[in-house]
């Protein structure tokens, strides 16, 4: 009988484990510890989100060394093909302009400027500028198209006379820096071979 007594004490023992066991878990199911699927799943997508962000935010700087390459050939080339390496350069330019359009040029004054770019200096010019209109305005053009880097800076009407004008005008361009050499002239045929005769 002792035996049975005892048998029947450490069943009682073990189902009550077994029924704390079962409580335990149906706790677990009902109120779920730590963070739910549902919370995860928004965590998730917020993490989704943040990258597309940051994707779009580093796109542009895709390939950033080759752009910078790119751009550092470009502005040389601005500088060797489009500013002048002296200020003459710019006088003999603009007096051909003139010449070719008609239009006289007087009082010419010229300030050489320091910038905030290192070695580029601003060439400045303000001279009176009178002639045809028809002229006056072929050589405003000139001056813009020229192979020079020229920006017309202002322009005030002086004097109008049956159909001829005097203004004053004011001009900017830029002196290239000295480490910038001027791109080397093409040249105009290929020279005949040494011991050729002309027409061969």
């Amino acid at each position: 009988m002792a035996d049975l007594s005892r048998v029947r004490t450490r069943f009682k023992v073990l189902s009550g484990v077994l029924g704390g066991i079962a409580v335990l878990a149906v706790l677990y199911l009902v109120l779920p510890i730590g963070r739910t699927n549902a919370e995860l799943y928004t965590d998730l997508n917020d993490t989704r989100d943040e990258f597309k962000r940051k994707e779009i935010q580093v796109r542009p700087l895709r390939g950033l060394p080759e752009k910078l390459l790119t751009t550092h050939g470009a502005i040389n080339d601005f500088y060797r093909n489009r500013l002048p390496a002296r200020q003459s350069t710019v006088s003999e330019e603009i007096g051909k302009l003139a010449n070719a359009n008609h239009v006289t040029l007087s009082d010419v004054h010229y300030d050489n400027l320091e910038t905030d770019i290192p070695d580029l200096r601003e060439l400045t010019v303000d001279a009176q500028l009178s002639g045809e209109y028809a002229n006056v305005a072929r050589f405003i053009n000139a001056v813009e198209r020229n192979k020079v880097f020229f920006l017309v800076d202002g322009l005030n009407l002086d004097d109008k006379k049956a159909g001829a004008v005097r203004l004053q005008l004011r001009l900017e361009t830029y002196q290239r820096p000295g480490s910038v050499q001027s791109a080397p002239e093409k040249p105009a045929g290929k020279a005949p071979a040494r011991g050729a005769k002309a027409g061969d």
